[in-house]
């Protein structure tokens, strides 16, 4: 009320006459609305609103809080946070927004890494645990064998043998290795290598000086390496790496204690006098390793030294092992043949003239075609016989756009088979959804002229009339690197470009793109300082369908990037997934989760939630996929235990279970 007291009346001075009359002749106002007669009584300043207890009216509260932008409470993320950007397509689907740095080695390589090699896996008969190794080869003409998903007990073996032998390796805290303080082993003097002994740690011990293959001392001849380095004295400083742009955060780094790669090298091989620019691994866990000093060597991580050497005419640029027989493997280089060796007798068992210089090579999976690529942009297909030794010139395709500055093939820089894919991403025979939709299910490509979808629906049903009722699947498909910043994948049933990747700078340097396990992913590196990452398929757009004769195929654009070195020049020179039994041996191994004893109930692709990137400085960091590491953290709790509960009874129930 004006007044408060509640009674209509403006002062109260009128007689009750009045007040009838003034009550007969207009309603009963709100008991929260001033009468026409309280109000002419009222002074302005309080008619206008009614106070509340704050002092202001509902209405000027209301305009306050509107005028007012109320920001939401940030969300504290760990300093070691690395955003991930999405490049043409939406930031909610993306799959590997944010990522953790989790580990950064220092100078691994004196010189850029030109080259990295993941080892098929084999069981430890001492301790039963499958081990991995990533073998690494650069410009300083090093070869390094680094084993993944190391126990905690080996470092803490090696910690206290490397205090004792005097070996140039600080292994501080993990929560430092992320920021780039931990650095790599160096050789103790000129020719002495670290080798491990029957407990697994790291001691110096020195060659055979008559061996054939001794790694002394010799003059070197590499590019961007300090010559001199390796007569020095044994100690070296390793200086602390250039931080990434992590986000500003005073929370504690996450997921540093989870070591993926040791610090301290298996072996580090020195027999090559150039750059190492590509290493293949056997099925047997044999090494080879191609340099630009015209040789191919042959290592193990037992020995320490070369096992055999193979002399080339030229530079070697590529070496692949066979698949399955591991007694051959090819190899490519500058003198433009193609050669089989034959391992035991250290001889050509085979060779072919190619019509430019080889800079890529690789078997088939099943060990029945070989690929060559050459700096010209073509790519030529050899098939083999039941010797797997007889080459026969089978076909060859060009990697070339149509028009534009780029219209001359590019240098291909590498080849790499697809794996299986994964169920959901199988395709259910619909060939119509080819070409449409890109990796998220959105369109990736306008279509201007609906009269061009109308012919090509009318020329895939032609070829789906004069060939077979059911489509066959691809079985093998290849993906090929270029010089013009182009990624292609190439069906190899019938050698048509079924999808195209761009997205990264790949202009002068061999960058070599690569697959995760399980075929989902693609990454490479770039000369822009970033790591790309790809999606390879959806149900919507599946990678398994023919188009021969269609020259149809999807252009992606879509992809997500992160900054992954900060080295001048800014070349991200190689990057790979860590295979997905690595990274769960890694999970366990850190001690982080005491109560899981395997991660098999935990739904999520280990394949891809580990990337390790090389630069231009040598130095190696590993990043990890949030969403990876709050999946096991949630299994290690109790609602996570719960849920493994409750999908137990839905299999006891189904009867979808094993005695």
């Amino acid at each position: 009320d004006g007044d408060g007291d509640g009674d209509g009346d403006g002062d109260g001075s009128q007689d009750s006459n009045d007040n009838d009359n003034d009550a007969k002749a207009m309603p009963i106002a709100p008991i929260d609305q001033p009468s026409p007669s309280t109000a002419s009584s009222t002074p302005t300043s309080q008619r206008k609103t009614h106070p509340t207890q704050s002092g202001h009216s509902p209405m000027q509260n209301y305009q306050k809080r509107r005028k007012r932008k109320v920001k939401p409470a940030p969300i504290l993320q760990p300093k070691n946070t690395l955003p991930v950007r999405c490049i043409h397509k939406s930031k909610s689907a993306s799959d590997f927004n944010p990522l953790l740095l989790i580990s950064t080695l220092t100078k691994a390589h004196d010189g850029p890494i030109w080259s990295t090699a993941l080892s098929k896996g084999f069981v430890d008969s001492t301790t039963g645990r499958k081990t991995h190794y990533l073998a690494t080869g650069g410009a300083d003409g090093v070869v390094q064998i680094w084993e993944l998903a190391p126990s905690r007990e080996t470092l803490e073996k090696q910690a206290a043998a490397n205090a004792e032998d005097g070996v140039s390796v600080i292994l501080s805290s993990l929560e430092s290795m992320w920021k780039g303080i931990v650095g790599s082993v160096v050789n103790c003097n000129a020719n002495c290598n670290p080798t491990i002994n029957s407990t697994g740690t790291m001691n110096a011990s020195t060659e055979d000086e008559n061996s054939t293959h001794s790694n002394k001392s010799r003059p070197r001849k590499r590019l961007g390496t300090d010559r001199s380095s390796s007569s020095q004295s044994s100690q070296k400083t390793t200086p602390l790496a250039p931080p990434l742009a992590t986000v500003n955060s005073k929370c504690d780094a996450l997921g540093t204690d989870i070591c993926l790669i040791n610090p301290i090298p298996v072996q580090r091989f020195t027999a090559h006098e150039e750059d190492v620019v590509d290493l293949s691994w056997s099925s047997t866990n044999f090494l080879i390793s191609a340099s630009l000093d015209k040789t191919a060597r042959l290592w193990h991580p037992s020995r320490p030294m070369c096992l055999k050497e193979f002399n080339h005419a030229d530079a070697v640029t590529s070496v692949s092992f066979h698949p399955s027989e591991d007694r051959y493997f090819v190899s490519g280089g500058f003198d433009k043949k193609l050669r089989i060796w034959h391992i035991p007798n250290g001889r050509v068992a085979e060779w072919a003239q190619a019509s430019n210089v080889i800079t890529a090579a690789t078997y088939q999976p099943d060990g029945k075609v070989i690929a060559a690529g050459l700096c010209d942009g073509k790519v030529i297909f050899y098939s083999l016989d039941g010797s797997n030794t007889k080459m026969k010139y089978f076909t060859q395709i060009t990697c070339k756009n149509g028009n534009g500055g780029k219209k001359n093939g590019k240098k291909v820089t590498g080849l790499t088979y697809l794996p299986q894919l994964s169920e959901d991403k199988l395709a259910d025979g619909n060939i119509l959804g080819h070409g449409i939709s890109d990796s998220e299910g959105r369109s990736n490509e306008k279509q201007t002229h609906r009269t061009t979808i109308l012919a090509a629906k009318k020329a895939v049903k032609m070829v789906k009339s004069l060939t077979s009722s059911k489509k066959k699947q691809v079985k093998e498909q290849l993906l090929i690197t270029t010089n013009d910043s182009r990624m292609r994948l190439v069906g190899m049933n019938d050698f048509c470009m079924v999808r195209k990747f761009k997205g990264h700078l790949n202009a002068c340097y061999q960058i070599k793109a690569k697959f995760s396990e399980s075929g989902d992913f693609i990454v490479s590196g770039s000369e822009s300082r970033t790591c790309n990452i790809w999606n390879t398929a959806t149900k919507r757009n599946p990678l398994n369908v023919n188009v021969t004769g269609l020259h149809m195929y999807d252009k992606v654009k879509g992809y997500e990037c992160f900054e992954a070195t900060k080295a001048d020049p800014p070349v991200v020179t190689d990057s790979t997934f860590a295979p997905g039994q690595a990274v769960e041996s890694a999970f366990l191994s850190s001690r982080l989760f005491p109560t899981l004893q395997n991660l098999s109930h935990i739904d999520h692709d280990f394949s891809s939630a580990v990337i390790v990137t090389t630069d231009y400085e040598g130095t190696m960091r590993v990043f990890l996929r949030r969403a990876c590491f709050d999946a096991v953290c949630h299994a290690s709790g109790p609602r996570g235990f719960d849920d493994d509960d409750n999908d137990n009874d839905v299999k006891n129930v189904t009867g979808d279970h094993t005695d």
